[in-house]
């Protein structure tokens, strides 16, 4: 049983697994598709744009021939002649028609030759090469920008917080007393007040509380109370306990001496010999003298023998 059991277990997670990923696959194909059909329509808007700038070229050079063909004369020019050889080299012509100088004028080579006169193209060149190379750069570029948009659709359909921010919103002063400084100061100490007011609140019920939850109310009771309660009191008879409390503290202190000698006595055996301060001071000084009187006899004695060897 126990075994069915588990077994229907992982087959409930693996279908609701199964349903997620289908769920999860369905989701990124609807995104995929759109994404394609976004590309789709963006490249057909640049193929029509693209398709409306040639006619629009096509019509400008068919307004360009036919204002040249206005602006020529249809009749011959006569050019004079000079009876000196001309030099069969020159290109040029005597007589040239209409037809002769528009084709001329349309000439690619005579186009290039006048362009490469200017630093720049004229206004009506146009490179096909390079327009198609931004046309793929940018088409490149939009590619780049929808799966970018792919990526965060499917990051903000796996995560559910989407925080608003409000970029508009400006910063607004909660006090408008800020040239005011008296009106400040009266602020600042009110506020002051209040916080000092809400802390004394604040530790009074806290004590209340812990007040509340301890049960438990502990009597000390010292010796001094417990002899306060046994012994009435006497007025009459206080100076009596009194001594009899001092005498009482003399005689442990006694023996406590008494205790503290005769285990001393135990530890050590030798018992100097003390003598007070001023009789030490004074034997020394007449011991000072005596050694002082002593030297300058032998010295004397000494002086003496020495003068009966020299003489």
């Amino acid at each position: 049983m126990a075994d069915r059991q588990n077994l229907a277990n992982k087959a409930e997670e693996d279908a609701e697994r199964r349903l997620i990923a289908e769920a999860s696959l369905s989701a990124l194909q609807i995104e995929l598709r759109e994404a394609i059909d976004r590309i789709a329509k963006m490249e057909k808007k640049e193929r029509r744009r693209l398709e409306k700038k040639n006619r629009l070229r096509k019509k400008r050079k068919e307004q360009m021939r036919n204002e040249l063909s206005r602006s020529l004369v249809v009749d011959e020019t006569s050019v004079k002649v000079d009876n000196e050889p001309r030099d069969l080299e020159s290109n040029e012509k005597p007589v040239m028609t209409s037809k002769e100088k528009l084709d001329q004028l349309l000439d690619p080579s005579v186009k290039k030759s006048r362009r490469s006169a200017f630093p720049s193209d004229q206004r009506g060149s146009v490179n096909t090469e390079m327009r198609q190379r931004r046309l793929k750069n940018r088409l490149l570029t939009n590619r780049g920008s929808v799966a970018v948009s792919s990526v965060y659709s499917q990051a903000r359909t796996e995560f559910s917080f989407h925080p608003s921010i409000n970029q508009t919103s400006m910063w607004k002063p909660k006090y408008d007393d800020h040239h005011n400084h008296k009106k400040m100061w009266k602020r600042m100490h009110q506020e002051n007040e209040k916080i000092i007011r809400k802390k004394r609140l604040m530790s009074e019920q806290k004590l209340r509380e812990e007040l509340a939850a301890c049960t438990f109310t502990p009597e000390l009771v010292t010796k001094a109370s417990k002899q306060a309660k046994n012994e009435p009191l006497d007025v009459k008879h206080l100076s009596l306990r009194l001594y009899q409390y001092a005498d009482k503290f003399k005689h442990n202190r006694e023996l406590m001496k008494e205790k503290y000698d005769f285990e001393r006595g135990e530890e050590i055996r030798f018992t100097p010999i003390l003598e007070s301060s001023k009789t030490n001071k004074m034997l020394q000084t007449v011991r000072e003298r005596k050694n002082v009187y002593d030297g300058l006899y032998e010295d004397y004695q000494k002086r003496e023998e020495n003068k009966q060897k020299l003489k």
